[in-house]
């Protein structure tokens, strides 16, 4: 299948000298050091997989532990997926501010065989305007890591009875030119932010912007991730739904608004799941107000495909009779599930009397169209979601 190894070959020259520069290769025997904690998982195998996948990311030294080893980390039964080590805390804090892209709750933490648990958060680097804005989440048990600086707010909603992993909490942190709004759960992390940035008089909007839109889309073949954007409006991000990932269907943006620039990033799902917190998150935490919303309904995405459609070749409007959509859930999220997208899948009718029979109505495609206008196709013989121009071109999607 097509993973635009292409564009992520190229991409590879963006950050591997400065992340190189900065590792340090020796261990020492009890000790470990300063790290980059960037993502944990229960199975040994899938943390290798994803060190190694690391190594080619970041062209630096990369290791898997498990954590109840070490004194200093948090006794978690898991594999964490860390690159380093490094000889200071601000070295570490520095390469994870680079990797905010891909890992938005990275950060770096000593690991050793005494001590206390300490943590540090990203800090800026050459790249720290667009990334050096996400503080670390509650630690664990609920006691807050705040680090030196950011002016930090807790507030958890009333929600009703539920699982203690299945509440929600905003974050709001300030600090010096920003202003983060972050909804968390304690065990998925990060699932919906936004963060503001507020410019001093000399600084241009617009100039930032397209500096950090750049490098987004630089980035975006290191991480697998589709880029849409609306030029001069906002740059988005977007890693589609994977149920082996932990975090797939995933955006992560800039945007530029009236008051300044907006970055954000959002996860729909845990392996293919709901995040356990997304039911009980309010409808505020949803809200797009930096990127423009094209279609609110079943109805709009339908009637803003199928011009798409005729368009390139896929729908005859001269025979409407021949084909049908119908309204369905490509995912396992339930129905009543706040979606900022819609699925939509399209029938050949081969019989007018008999509509709506599956029998007669054989499924030729599905669509899911989100709200800021991006398609993306489920490719059944493959079993993943590929970019609607893979669709129109099948001689992209490798099999």
């Amino acid at each position: 299948m097509k993973r635009h190894y292409i564009i992520q070959l190229l991409m590879m020259m963006v950050l591997p000298a400065v992340l190189q520069a900065l590792a340090v290769g020796d261990q020492q025997a009890d000790d470990l050091g300063w790290v980059v904690a960037c993502e944990v998982f229960d199975n040994q195998f899938t943390a290798s997989a994803v060190a190694e996948e690391l190594v080619i990311l970041t062209n630096a030294e990369t290791g898997v532990l498990w954590i109840p080893d070490w004194p200093t980390l948090s006794g978690y039964s898991g594999w964490l997926v860390y690159l380093g080590p490094f000889e200071e805390s601000i070295r570490a804090s520095e390469t994870a501010c680079l990797l905010l892209w891909k890992y938005p709750d990275v950060y770096a933490i000593n690991v050793g065989s005494t001590g206390g648990r300490v943590t540090a958060p990203p800090e800026a680097l050459m790249f720290g305007e667009v990334m050096g804005l996400i503080p670390p989440a509650p630690g664990y048990y609920g006691i807050p890591e705040e680090p030196e600086g950011w002016e930090i707010e807790y507030f958890t909603p009333d929600v009703g009875e539920v699982e203690e992993w299945e509440q929600p909490m905003l974050i709001t942190s300030r600090l010096s030119g920003w202003e983060i709004e972050k909804w968390v759960d304690l065990y998925n992390g990060t699932v919906e932010l936004r963060a503001h940035r507020i410019l001093n008089d000399d600084q241009d909007p617009v100039e930032i912007y397209m500096r950090d839109s750049r490098f987004l889309k630089e980035s975006a073949g290191m991480v697998g991730a589709a880029i849409v954007e609306e030029e001069g409006v906002y740059t988005l991000l977007h890693r589609y739904p994977d149920e082996q990932h932990r975090k797939g269907d995933c955006d992560f943006w800039i945007a530029l608004t009236d008051e300044g620039l907006e970055y954000g990033y959002r996860v729909r799902t845990f392996y293919g799941a709901m995040i356990y917190s997304w039911p009980f998150l309010p409808e505020s935490a949803h809200e797009d107000r930096a990127i423009p919303v094209l279609i609110k309904s079943w109805q709009d995405a339908v009637d803003y495909l199928i011009p798409i459609l005729e368009e390139d070749g896929m729908y005859d409007p001269a025979s409407p009779q021949s084909i049908r959509f119908s309204e369905t859930h490509l995912d396992n999220i339930p129905e009543e599930a706040y979606r900022d997208y819609y699925d939509i899948t399209m029938h050949e009718v081969q019989n007018v009397e008999f509509s709506d029979d599956p029998n007669t109505d054989p499924v030729m495609w599905s669509f899911r169209v989100y709200g800021r206008g991006e398609i993306i196709v489920y490719h059944p013989e493959i079993g993943i979601f590929i970019h609607y121009g893979d669709y129109i071109d099948p001689s992209a999607v490798i099999m």
